[in-house]
């Protein structure tokens, strides 16, 4: 049945008065009048409610829930002010009392429908029974609170109702345990929160979920909890931690610092905690909820109960492998955040009690360990380096289990607040390479492997402070490590760098220890950076090439046996010195290296290995094979040998070797160059080619050997077959004698049946005809007239017709080429029919655009400026480059640069290739002001100087040329301006482009 509104009403009115005004203070109790939205969802809270739902209309908000129906009880809380017991409070999130008075904020009579009872509200404390109004569904609650107050209106009351709703925070959930779900209907927008949790560990996975008809907000957080008791109350309640889950690149779980963590009593306060998390209870706060008050006892009681939570949160964080560097950062790090006088002072001071004494901090190698223990390296590759020297304890003397931390996430850089807490008030030792380096000692590298101390010396080449030394005016300065015992020779022993200047020891070639000299063990230099490290110390290598050549090469030519594991070494060993040597040493020992049959080969003709010079050895390959088969004199080795990049240094070949003379710019090929006799062969011709194998290869010949002679031999030195050779008692061949001759390379060639037919049968060169050779032969008419081959129908033909056989081979590819070459090429010959060269074509796709860009160009043009001086010297002409402009627009489909006046190619080309033209200005700097490129004509040198003389001095002449321009047609065919050369006539052509440019720059005017 219904409560006894009546009752509750005469019981305020004789408990609060009969007048108002002062209850309408409460309205306004709130800075923010959307406050009442969390008091509404207090009420659902305590009332057990799973879902909430608000619906905003223009002239009302109604409000649903699932809740247990209002009591008596809860009347007489909603109606008064302050009722209910403290103890009961702590409980719960909000009795209906200040709180609910948040709702006259925007209106006067709310209405409330739960269960039996059905009533308004008036004058703030007064009941009244209403209508009942169905709820239907699961709903068992319905309020609804109609806009009826002046100030504000009902539209502003519904935006400001609809703003609040669509923004609200989804932390607002998080640390609810009944309500699951709010929904919002709002003009225009719907939406809803969702919470969902489940068990991790000792903690709960909570996520929250926004939706809207825009977009879609999620965030997972894992919340600690643990219980509060007191003497007065009947129940537990709970302070809470709440850790923000992100997920990283890899898709594994993190937890990430929240920069905005307000403390939450349940929702959350405008109290900054200046934590990377956040803290939740159930605080004593002003009657606004806008404040916490710190000296009150409860809050402090709830204080240090947090405190102790976060720190069993961060051993169940460790269980959960979320113990990270991450996490740390969320942790109350900054001593400046936290005061003595700070209300959560003591959970910085719990949780840096904790991490000094107990295993929370992270490792390099993913284990844990107190700061009182933990070492911070100074750069990864110095924490590298010590986690790999066993025990480091023995350097920092001590008991404990002495741990990395990971030195790659917490730098000076990535995580800064983190670092300096580690070091300044966890008093983790940071170690730098100086202090390492400080510590070494002899009994420490004795106790270290060769993989550490090759390691380290690639360390220390990266650290050059540790050991070189400096001058600095009157003093000396020396690398600590200068003085220390870090060299480890070959019996395992250790020396330091030097005595005085002298080194204490030598680095090897890597593969022989076999000398009197103290040696760096020779596996400590099989890596590079440490082998640099010990060269940059000053450690000198002994002289590898003078024990090569004096010990090493001599043994190849005494006939002693030498065995293939031998001659590896060796080639190992001259293999180390012509990479470490000097540039002189290599010299020398290459120099010794081509005279020594030191390279052990395969001769496939007699099936044996023997040791040869590298300039008769052959890199092995089918074709070479083939080439030289049956040849004694052919060896090889292996293509992919382990010495390959020596062995083509010193001359091993992968093709047939071919000896012949260079030949000058002219073609000339000097053959004797003697007082008073020089001869020279003409055109590239070298009477004295020599070509390895060939008479050997031709005596034997099958279809593929004569084909790889043909395609790798003569066709490329068809030109020393057969030629001219000059000679002449001067230099300067005044009075030359010329002589046509046949190499001996020729004479082999043609003298010998070593030319295939379709058929495969052998014949001289003299006996066929190109098409008579096989079909594996490319047909090449220059070598069959050098080997005097027999004439073909094509020759013939050429011979009758009086054209040479390139010419014929021409007109063919020109037959066989596509549609649009042989356009063009029908547009050279109909230029050659004409008189002179063809005159280029430049026509623009956009004539408008073009005159705008060119007006643009112009408007920044600098203007021209001159100096006097002896003379009047243009300065700002290097600013353009008017060349490569005209050579574009005047060079023709032929690639020929023509003159715009008379019409010719340029007279010639310049020794870079390109033709030789002037550029002139068409018009002087009365008309053109600024530098541009389009302000000049491409003339030859005649045309140039008639147009300065007859144009640019006369001054009618100008006015003339400049008017013909500004009115010339662009569309024209012509595109020329007529001209007075004195007593003759001419004119100026232009391509389109050209046109449209200047006249876009005269029709701009004066910048």
């Amino acid at each position: 049945m219904p409560s006894d509104y009546d009752q509750i009403r005469n019981d305020n009115i004789e408990e609060y008065g009969r007048g108002e005004r002062h209850l309408a203070y409460l309205g306004s109790l709130y800075p923010d009048r959307t406050h009442f939205v969390f008091e509404i969802l207090q009420n659902a809270e305590d009332a057990g409610a799973s879902k909430v739902r608000f619906t905003v209309s223009q002239d009302k908000l109604e409000v649903t829930h699932d809740g247990r129906p209002f009591t008596d009880r809860d009347i007489r809380g909603v109606c008064g002010i302050g009722e209910g017991e403290k103890a009961d409070d702590l409980t719960k999130i909000g009795r209906f009392g200040i709180g609910f008075k948040s709702v006259y904020a925007y209106t006067m009579r709310p209405e409330i429908h739960s269960g039996d009872d059905h009533f308004c509200i008036e004058k703030y404390v007064r009941p009244c029974a209403v209508e009942p109004r169905p709820i239907y569904d699961s709903w068992t609650t319905l309020f609804v609170f109609p806009f009826d107050k002046t100030e504000p209106d009902p539209n502003v009351a519904s935006e400001e109702i609809s703003d609040c709703l669509g923004k609200l925070n989804i932390r607002t959930l998080l640390f609810l345990k009944s309500i699951k779900e709010v929904e919002y209907a709002i003009p225009g927008a719907t939406g809803v929160y969702l919470r969902e949790d489940s068990a991790r560990g000792s903690a709960r996975e909570v996520e929250i979920v926004g939706q809207s008809n825009e977009d879609e907000e999620t965030e997972k957080w894992l919340v600690f909890s643990r219980p509060v008791k007191t003497p007065e109350m009947s129940q537990n309640i709970y302070v809470e931690l709440g850790f923000f889950l992100a997920t990283d690149n890899d898709g594994k779980q993190t937890i990430e610092r929240v920069q905005d963590t307000p403390l939450v009593v349940y929702f959350p306060t405008e109290k900054r905690t200046d934590l990377g998390f956040l803290i939740q209870g159930p605080y004593q706060t002003t009657l606004a909820r806008d404040n916490v008050p710190t000296s009150e006892p409860w809050n402090e009681v709830l204080i240090n109960e947090t405190a102790d939570l976060t720190v069993e949160s961060l051993h169940e964080l460790k269980k959960l492998g979320l113990l990270t560097v991450s996490l740390l950062n969320t942790l109350p790090i900054d001593a400046d955040d936290f005061p003595s006088w700070s209300m959560f002072r003591p959970i910085y001071t719990r949780v840096k009690e904790a991490l000094i004494k107990e295993e929370l901090l992270p490792t390099h190698d993913s284990s844990f360990v107190a700061a009182k223990n933990a070492l911070l390296a100074r750069g990864v590759d110095l924490m590298n380096l010590l986690n790999n020297a066993g025990s480091l304890g023995t350097l920092w003397e001590s008991d404990g289990n002495i741990r990395w931390l990971p030195s790659s996430a917490i730098t000076e850089n990535r995580t800064p607040n983190l670092r300096r807490y580690l070091i300044e008030e966890l008093n983790v030792e940071e170690v730098t390479p100086e202090s390492f380096a400080a510590k070494v000692t002899a009994s420490f590298m004795d106790d270290q492997s060769d993989e550490w101390v090759q390691d380290f010396y690639c360390f220390l080449r990266g650290h050059r402070s540790l050991w070189i030394q400096r001058s600095y005016s009157f003093r000396d300065t020396s690398g600590v490590l200068l003085n220390k015992s870090i060299l480890r020779l070959q019996d395992g022993s250790h020396v330091i760098p030097f005595s005085g200047r002298e080194p204490n020891a030598y680095l090897s070639n890597g593969t022989d220890t076999a000398t009197s000299l103290p040696i760096v063990k020779v596996e400590l230099t099989q890596r590079d950076d440490a082998r640099k490290f010990l060269r940059e110390l000053g450690i000198p290598e002994f002289d590898l090439v003078e024990e090569i050549m004096m010990t090493v090469l001599p043994k190849y030519t005494t006939g002693i046996n030498i065995s293939l594991d031998e001659n590896q070494n060796d080639l190992q060993k001259i293999e180390w010195a012509m990479i470490r040597g000097s540039d002189e040493k290599q010299q020398r020992l290459i120099r010794q290296l081509t005279v020594t049959p030191f390279i052990l080969c395969t001769v496939p003709a007699t099936e044996t290995q023997e040791y040869r010079k590298a300039d008769s050895i052959y890199f092995r390959s089918d074709e070479l094979g083939g080439y030289f088969e049956g040849n004694r004199s052919f060896a090889y080795v292996d293509r992919d040998h382990a010495q390959r990049a020596l062995f083509e240094k010193l001359g091993i070949a992968d093709s047939v070797r071919i000896a012949r003379k260079p030949w000058d710019s002219r073609g000339y090929v000097k053959i004797d160059r003697r007082w008073g006799f020089h001869r020279r062969g003409r055109e590239r011709f070298d009477p004295n080619i020599y070509v390895d194998g060939l008479e050997q290869a031709l005596a034997d010949p099958t279809v593929e050997k004569s084909a790889f002679i043909w395609s790798k031999i003569v066709i490329p030195y068809f030109d020393c077959i057969r030629g001219i050779v000059e000679s002449s008692g001067r230099q300067n061949y005044v009075d030359s004698k010329q002589e046509k001759l046949t190499s001996n390379f020729g004479d082999l060639l043609i003298e010998t049946e070593w030319l295939p037919d379709s058929s495969g049968e052998m014949h001289k060169p003299c006996d066929l005809r190109l098409d008579d050779l096989h079909h594996a032969f490319e047909r090449h008419h220059r070598v069959a007239e050098q080997l005097a081959m027999k004439a073909d129908a094509d020759a013939e033909l050429c011979e009758r017709a009086g054209v040479s056989q390139q010419e014929l081979d021409r007109l063919r590819r020109i037959k066989e080429a596509p549609q649009e070459v042989q356009q063009r090429i029908d547009r050279m010959l109909d230029a050659d029919d004409r008189e002179g060269p063809e005159f280029p074509q430049e026509e623009s796709s956009n004539a408008e655009r073009r005159r705008q860009r060119i007006q643009r160009h112009y408007s920044v043009a600098p203007p021209k400026s001159y100096e006097k001086h002896v003379r009047t010297v243009r300065t700002t002409e290097d600013s353009i480059d008017q060349h490569t402009q005209l050579r574009q627009w005047y060079t023709n489909e032929s690639e020929q640069m023509v003159c715009q006046i008379c019409k010719d190619e340029m007279p010639f080309k310049k020794r870079d290739g390109e033709y030789y033209f002037e550029a002139v200005e068409v018009l002087s700097k009365d008309y053109l002001p600024r530098e541009l490129e389009s302000h000049y004509l491409a003339l030859c040198p005649l045309c140039a100087a008639k147009y300065k003389e007859f144009v640019k001095r006369d001054d009618q002449a100008m006015t003339e040329v400049c008017q013909a321009l500004t009115e010339m047609e662009k569309e024209s065919d012509s595109l020329e301006v007529p001209l007075t050369f004195g007593e003759s006539s001419a004119s100026v052509r232009f391509v389109q482009t050209h046109v449209i440019d200047l006249q876009a720059i005269l029709n701009a005017g004066q910048p």
